[in-house]
C-alpha cells in the first residue's frame, strides 16, 4: 500500500525534477555548444537530457529504495534495469491463503447444494404424497 503511494508521488516528482534539470542545462547552453546529436536545437537537447536524467535516476534510485525498504540488493544492473533474485519467500503463505479460500468456497457450495437437495426432496415428497392421495392418472 505504501509502495504504491511512494510510486504515485515519486515518479511524477522525479519526472518534474528531470525536466527542470534538463531545462536548466538546455537554457544555459550556448547555441554553438549544443552537441550534434541534439541537431543544434535547445528543445531536442532538453528532451534528451530529461530522458537521460529520468532514466539514470530511476536506474539508481529503484535499487536504493528497494534496498532500504526490503533489504534486498539487485543481482545485476544493466541498461535494461535492475535484475533481482527470484525468491520464493512467501510462496507457502500464498498457497495456504489460496487453499483456505478455496476450501471455504467449497464448504459454502456444499452447504448450498445440501439445502437445494433438501428442498427438492421435500418437493418430491409433496408430489408423491399428492399422487398417492389423488391417484395417479
Amino acid at each position: 500500500m505504501t509502495e504504491r503511494a511512494v510510486i504515485r508521488v515519486g515518479i511524477p516528482a522525479l519526472l518534474l525534477a528531470s525536466t527542470a534539470g534538463a531545462l536548466a542545462v538546455s537554457l544555459h547552453t550556448a547555441k554553438p555548444d549544443i552537441p550534434s546529436f541534439a541537431f543544434g536545437s535547445q528543445v531536442v537537447l532538453a528532451v534528451q537530457v530529461a530522458v537521460l536524467f529520468f532514466y539514470a535516476s530511476l536506474l539508481l534510485l529503484v535499487p536504493l529504495v528497494r534496498a532500504l525498504a526490503d533489504g534486498e540488493l539487485p543481482i545485476e544492473l544493466s541498461l535494461k534495469g535492475a535484475r533481482w533474485s527470484e525468491g520464493i519467500d512467501h510462496l507457502g503463505e500464498d498457497v495456504l491463503e489460496r487453499q483456505a479460500a478455496e476450501e471455504e468456497k467449497a464448504f459454502k457450495d456444499n452447504f448450498e447444494m445440501q439445502r437445494e437437495i433438501a428442498a427438492l426432496r421435500k418437493t418430491l415428497e409433496e408430489v408423491a404424497g399428492y399422487d398417492e392421495q389423488h391417484g395417479s392418472e
